[in-house]
């Protein structure tokens, strides 16, 4: 139990004694369980019964009781908000009036493109390497082309969650449109090719942030004035933000969600992308067919998200060069030391140079850092960000003493959003010369480390904080204590289910393109597999209903 929780519920229910003291229980729980991502709790008769005898729900009420689900009014609010938009775009089809089979050999991906031309809103998941960049640049092209058909202008909003995905979608997209040929771009005129957008806003600046406010600029009565909105990585969007955009969407608009639907939810309250795939099977497509990703990291990442312990297990004894697994207990120093050692190098390189730092050479930095990533599942312990990076320091800086807190090289991640920096929580940075430089969707800035908002050390990062990024090779580190680290700090039923699961493994394997070293035990491994996450909302019921 929370002192947050005691303390909320405290306040809705200030009396002791007998019902008092089980509502209080029930908004305990409901704090509890909103705060691990549920939109809502289910209650049983009896507490059912309660909760409508109490003065908490009913019109104007603070909590609102829709069926079994008990619900804060802001989160139901959100909901039915949400639930009511994705109707109205899910029923709205028109003809595309275009012939589109020169354009595909990927049966999976034409139907996408069909999809978008004639539904106002679509949904196309897929995992790793089935094109979805590929599949994202043809849908623009062709709604272009559609619109130049039309003679009318299209203004498209391209977006992601955080500013990390919105970079590496720019950057796909970018690079799709240089190697047209390759990319299956070549039917189309290279006027059309070269019209199609690349740059990339997270959906918090595509809304226009309000400085100390929960709201955006761009709202109902303000609406965007994109034609169509297209957000990647959309499994990383939670309720409120989700709901928030398509209140924002003017009359008309399409929008087009992509994401792999199998990655972990959101932080925040919901899982908006699952619950919509489940949902709106006319407004869905998968992409099955895989390009870039494949061999063993393929296979134990279908044995995970499939939870068959058993294949994943043995795709690990296989110990083949794309997936490497290690017992606990085994040394990952070396590891770490022969991870880091060519972006160490490129930076002693660099500062030995004693020139001005231009931005090919800050775009190379970030090549070499992101050719190997440290992942684990907690921030706390040995094994977790904060004692990771610690070693982490002590093996790379190659001595036992205290270092300054900006040594040459030191990769950060921001944790604090700064509106007026333009830096948000996630953003990457490195130091070197006396400046922090990220590289950005806008291109590469550099900030005093004076400015530079919360921030901590990056070469360990949590998974969930990886999401949106590929890296060339990954360690994971998971050990027992993660299992329950949570649990000593809150109550049984936020522990192992809501920080170990097959979501989290999954998308732990698929960050990385090359190789996967894995260091846990094979019962924490067959433990995460079978433990699925389970996130309790109402949106998939209002939109069937």
């Amino acid at each position: 139990m929370t002192l947050l929780s005691s303390q909320l519920a405290k306040f809705f229910v200030p009396e002791s004694g007998g019902k008092f003291d089980l509502l209080r229980a029930i908004l305990e729980r409901l704090n509890e369980q909103q705060s691990a991502g549920d939109s809502c709790i289910l209650l049983d008769g009896e507490e059912q019964k309660l909760v409508k005898e109490s003065e908490l729900v009913g019109k104007d009420a603070p909590f609102v009781l829709e069926d079994r689900r008990l619900y804060m009014q802001r989160y139901w609010l959100y909901e039915e908000q949400l639930a009511q938009r994705l109707r109205e775009l899910a029923n709205t089809l028109s003809q595309d009036g275009l012939d589109i089979d020169n354009y595909f050999t990927d049966e999976y991906q034409r139907e996408a493109a069909q999809l978008v031309l004639r539904s106002q809103l679509s949904i196309i998941t897929g995992g790793p390497g089935t094109g979805k960049t590929t599949t994202v640049v043809k849908i623009l092209a062709l709604l272009l082309q559609q619109s130049s058909a039309q003679e009318r202008p299209l203004n498209i909003a391209l977006s992601a969650p955080t500013g990390k995905a919105a970079m590496r979608l720019q950057e796909s997209i970018e690079a799709s449109k240089r190697d047209s040929e390759v990319n299956g771009l070549a039917e189309f005129a290279e006027e059309l090719i070269d019209s199609i957008p690349s740059e990339a806003r997270t959906i918090h600046r595509l809304l226009g942030v309000i400085p100390n406010s929960i709201h955006f600029r761009h709202n109902a009565t303000n609406p965007l004035g994109a034609d169509v909105v297209l957000v990647d990585e959309a499994s990383m969007v939670d309720l409120a933000l989700m709901s928030k955009l398509l209140v924002a969407l003017k009359s008309g608009a399409k929008l087009i969600l992509i994401g792999d639907q199998d990655q972990l939810s959101s932080v925040e309250s919901g899982a908006v992308l699952s619950d919509c795939y489940q949902a709106l099977h006319n407004n869905r497509v998968q992409l099955q067919n895989s390009y870039r990703f494949g061999g063993a990291i393929k296979e134990l990442a279908t044995a995970i998200n499939h939870q068959n312990s058993n294949d994943a297990i043995s795709v690990l004894q296989k110990n083949s060069d794309s997936v490497v697994w290690l017992e606990m207990g085994n040394s990952i120093s070396k590891l770490i030391k022969d991870g880091y050692s060519r972006y160490v190098a490129s930076v002693a390189e660099m500062v030995k140079r004693d020139v001005t730092v231009t931005e090919q050479d800050i775009v190379k930095i970030f090549e070499i850092f992101n050719s190997f990533q440290i992942l684990t599942a907690t921030r706390q312990g040995r094994s977790g960000v904060d004692g990771l990076n610690r070693l982490c320091e002590t093996i790379l800086l190659n001595d036992g003493s205290d270092h300054a807190q900006w040594y040459q090289g030191r990769p950060i991640m921001v944790v604090q959003n700064d509106h007026n920096l333009g830096l948000f929580n996630g953003d990457i940075g490195v130091h070197l010369n006396g400046a922090i430089y990220f590289l950005l969707a806008d291109g590469v800035r550099s900030f005093s480390p004076l400015r530079i908002p919360q921030h901590e050390t990056s070469y360990a990062m949590t998974i969930h904080k990886s999401q949106g990024s590929e890296f060339g090779e990954v360690l994971l580190i998971l050990d027992p204590s993660h299992s329950n680290s949570m649990q000593e700090n809150a109550n049984d039923s936020v522990g192992i289910s809501n920080l170990l699961s097959k979501e989290l493994l999954y998308t732990a394997v698929t960050r990385a393109k090359k190789r996967v070293i894995i260091s846990a035990s094979e019962t924490l491994i067959r433990n995460t597999i079978n433990n699925s996450i389970q996130r309790i909302s109402g949106l998939k019921e209002k939109l069937n209903s």
